[in-house]
Parts: structure tokens; C-alpha cells; sequence
């Protein structure tokens, strides 16, 4: 990293940050997934919360908010582009 220009210091971290939210939302649609299939019970989890908590290892707020986004963007799907574009977040 040392060895970056400010400018491609500054590129990188632009497409990092796209490269994110592209990785994010497709966490988001596991998510919505495991919670369709009601998966997480047959993994011995007693909620998608529990095991967003347990297994994947995120905090309350960060297990909650992207249990949330999850089903926003399930019952909004034009929510996606926008998170895409970074017009919204978790």
C-alpha cells in the first residue's frame, strides 16, 4: 500500500467499497434465504438472529440491521440498486 499514489490510493478504495456492498447485498439474500427456508432450525439455531449471531459472529446491531436489510430488500427488490449505488445502507 505504501507504494500507491494518492490517486490510486483513492481508486482502490472506491472500488473496495463498491466490491462491499456487492458482497453485503449478496450476504443480504443468504440471509433472506436462510431465513425462507427457516434453515437456521435445522442447523440448532432457535432464530435467524441467533444464528446471524452465533455462528456468523456479528454483533446485535450488526446481525440485527442486516437481518432487517435482508427484508427490506425482499419486500422492496428496487431497494437493491440504490444500495448498490450506495443511495442506501444498512
Amino acid at each position: 500500500m505504501n507504494s500507491l499514489s494518492d490517486v490510486e490510493l483513492d481508486q482502490t478504495l472506491c472500488a473496495l467499497s463498491g466490491s462491499e456492498r456487492r458482497v453485503t447485498l449478496e450476504v443480504l439474500d443468504h440471509l433472506g434465504e436462510m431465513e425462507r427456508r427457516s434453515a437456521f432450525r435445522e442447523l440448532g439455531y432457535s432464530s435467524l438472529f441467533d444464528y446471524a449471531r452465533r455462528r456468523l459472529h456479528y454483533s446485535e446491531s450488526s446481525a440485527q440491521r442486516r437481518i432487517s436489510g435482508a427484508r427490506c430488500i425482499r419486500d422492496l427488490p428496487q431497494l437493491r440498486e440504490l444500495f448498490l449505488e450506495g443511495e442506501v445502507n444498512l
